[in-house]
């Protein structure tokens, strides 16, 4: 049996995230991130809450929360990561759409963690490819409060580059 395209889709958001994580400790948490006005504190714990409330959607299942007061936010982080990876519904059609919508989440915030520490960590072409498809749908006319207003970034850059620029990262 082939592997369910969302599922597989989830998969390599988190392992690219993780990944990005590896030099991520609690000493670097009070660092700048491409979010503006967020440190890797703030956005540790926001991508953790995240997975929980997308765990939560796909699974119908209420969850704890994931920053409790005195939870390493980079142990959460990780830890809903993995948990949301191995809860995604293989073959679920109603979590397809879903699929993008949580890998953007993922990945995206995984490159701006990797770019916090000073690593470059290009996203994966493939993965990017398939982000950079679904954006216009997630991204829309309602951005404000989601994603900074998009950069302008040549046409024929990488696909991991078009899509951070696109949801108002500088990826260079």
């Amino acid at each position: 049996m082939a592997e369910d395209p969302g599922t597989a889709l989830v998969d390599q958001a988190v392992g690219y995230a993780l990944l990005a994580m590896a030099g991520l400790r609690a000493d670097a948490l009070a660092r700048a991130t491409p979010c503006r006005g967020w440190d890797l504190g703030t956005l540790c714990a926001h991508l953790a809450e995240s997975l929980v409330i997308l765990r939560e959607t796909v699974t119908g299942t209420p969850a704890v929360r994931a920053c409790r007061p005195g939870r390493d936010p980079v142990a959460a982080c990780r830890t809903e990561a993995l948990r949301l990876a191995r809860a995604w519904p293989a073959g679920g059609d109603g979590a397809r759409p879903l699929a993008a919508v949580a890998a953007t989440e993922v990945a995206v915030h995984g490159w701006d963690i990797a770019r916090s520490l000073g690593a470059c960590r290009p996203m994966p072409d493939g993965l990017a490819e398939r982000l950079l498809r679904a954006a216009p749908a997630l991204v829309g006319g309602g951005r404000a409060g989601l994603f900074a207003p998009p950069v302008a970034w040549p046409p024929d850059a990488p696909p991991g580059e078009r899509l951070l620029a696109l949801l108002g990262r500088r990826p260079g």
